[in-house]
């Protein structure tokens, strides 16, 4: 709530300075995306998992709430100018959804092949190994 307070007081005070917002979707999203919408700010939301679970997973005595928590999250999503994903597949779930909502997909820029998970006893790839410090 604190968050929320501090987002709203400075959508407030900052009417003239601002065009668009940028927030991570969250249960309270929604009253940030519907103050800003409503003071002429253009949205973006960013979804990084499914709306409702990655709340749950942070704070899982929450977990009763999850449909409700999932409505409000799916209502910033709707009040959002635009959305953008963490993977094709939280895209592609926005875009059923939300037929005319435009969705970006920019993931997190690892890459999955160098960056994989191993063993204790495997060693480097040839690429990390050689980009070490000696």
């Amino acid at each position: 709530l604190r968050t929320l307070f501090i987002s709203s007081t400075f959508l407030l005070r900052n009417r003239s300075k601002a065009a668009r917002i940028y927030a991570s979707v969250h249960p309270l999203g929604f009253v940030v995306a519907a103050l800003g919408r409503s003071l002429g700010f253009k949205v973006n939301s960013e979804l990084n998992g499914p709306p409702g679970e990655d709340f749950v997973a942070v704070w899982p005595r929450f977990r009763a709430l999850t449909p409700l928590i999932r409505m409000a999250e799916w209502w910033q999503l709707r009040l959002s100018n635009s959305v953008i994903c963490s993977s094709t597949g939280h895209a592609n779930t926005v875009k059923s959804r939300l037929k005319n909502k435009p969705v970006r997909v920019v993931t997190n820029g690892a890459d999955n092949e160098l960056f994989r998970p191993c063993r204790a006893n495997d060693s480097l790839p040839v690429e990390l190994e050689s980009a070490l410090p000696e």
